[in-house]
């Protein structure tokens, strides 16, 4: 497994691309900081050097709790203060990680320099900003405000009313079906073979040929990289499958359609469809449903539902006349001069229906 030098930045001074193992600082001296975060730089060497592989396999530095020094594994004293390595004085190894290929860690933490860029940027004037713009769109804002808002109140009256009612009915119908059965009620007409549906039925094998894949071995790659909390790197070596195409003949089978007979029947039977509806309609507030007597009088009629339109003609101040089509309720609660709530916008004098207050029903 192949060993690599890897890089820290200084987060005191900024200075960026010191060795791993280094400790301290090339440029200002400074100890290697708190929680270090190593990365294998592009030009990485691979270490070659005995003495330098054996320092790289000793295992994760430590750092002493009494002065900060990052130490070597294998040193039992701190090499700056003496203080005795105690892990449960607080004298931690630091952590060992290890990334897949796409997660090596390529810069550093030089979070100086960023703290630097970013007063730098916030120390710079700032430009005027140009209120002409913001002048024209708080303008159309209002413009448009004023066009589609909600308009002021005003007060119309009831003029008149109007009212349809519609009855909905059915006719009892003879009329010819066919089916795979014959209705109790049906009057049958004949019967014949017609297809009810199809079976998959094999009828041969066609050879042909496919790719497979199949294994032939394993093989250990170059996986990832392990930081091992010293300053070096080492390869990650994962285990994959070897594999290799391979042409196969298989047996293909072929299926034909065939069709399954049954029986039909074509009959007559009489239906329930719909028929010419029954209106009533007026001009009054006297809303009434039109005579059921033919309905009731005659078997091959029925009811099937009924609907109603209710609307109010609405004079406004400048004695312009509105419909408006409400609730069968609110219209009945209503007499002949009635004042009512409405809506007229402001900037155009449209006049915009009758208010949501106006329409609820007491």
């Amino acid at each position: 497994m192949a060993v690599y030098v890897g890089r820290w930045d200084c987060t005191t001074c900024g200075y960026k691309g010191i060795k791993g193992p280094e400790s301290e600082c090339n440029h200002c001296g400074a100890d290697r900081p708190k929680d270090v975060k190593f990365y294998l730089a592009d030009d990485s060497e691979i270490v070659q050097d005995p003495e330098a592989l054996k320092r790289a396999r000793s295992g994760a530095d430590w750092e002493c709790s009494y002065c900060g020094e990052n130490n070597q594994a294998f040193e039992n004293k701190c090499m700056s203060c003496g203080n005795n390595r105690d892990a449960s004085d607080g004298d931690k190894s630091l952590k060992t990680k290890t990334y897949y290929n796409n997660e090596v860690p390529r810069t550093g933490d030089n979070t100086k320099e960023k703290k630097l860029q970013q007063v730098a940027q916030t120390s710079k004037p700032r430009r005027k900003t140009k209120k002409k713009p913001l002048i024209i769109i708080l303008v159309i804002l209002v413009i448009l405000g004023l066009i589609f808002g909600p308009g002021h109140d005003i007060e119309v009256t009831v003029d008149g009313f109007e009212w349809e009612r519609t009855i909905k009915t059915e006719e009892k119908r003879k009329v010819i079906e066919e089916d795979w059965q014959l209705p109790n009620e049906g009057t049958l007409i004949n019967s014949f073979q017609a297809v009810h549906h199809y079976n998959q039925i094999l009828d041969h094998y066609e050879t042909r040929t496919r790719t497979r894949q199949r294994v032939t071995g394993s093989e250990e790659y170059v996986c990832g990289k392990t930081d091992m909390g010293n300053g070096y790197f080492e390869d990650k070596y994962c285990t994959r499958n070897i594999t290799e195409s391979y042409e196969e003949e298989y047996e293909d089978p072929v299926y034909r359609q065939e069709p399954v007979y049954q029986t039909k029947y074509k009959y007559s039977i009489y239906r329930w469809k719909p028929a010419k509806p029954l209106i009533s309609s007026g001009n009054n507030h006297k809303a009434e449903w039109a005579d059921t007597r033919e309905i009731k009088n005659n078997h091959y009629l029925r009811e099937s539902g009924r609907k109603g339109i209710y609307c109010i003609i609405v004079k406004d101040e400048e004695n312009e006349i509105h419909r408006h089509e409400i609730p069968e309720e609110k219209w009945e609660q209503l007499e002949p001069g009635t004042s009512l709530k409405a809506r007229r916008g402001n900037a155009t004098g449209k006049y915009r229906g009758l208010s949501d207050e106006t329409l609820k029903i007491k």
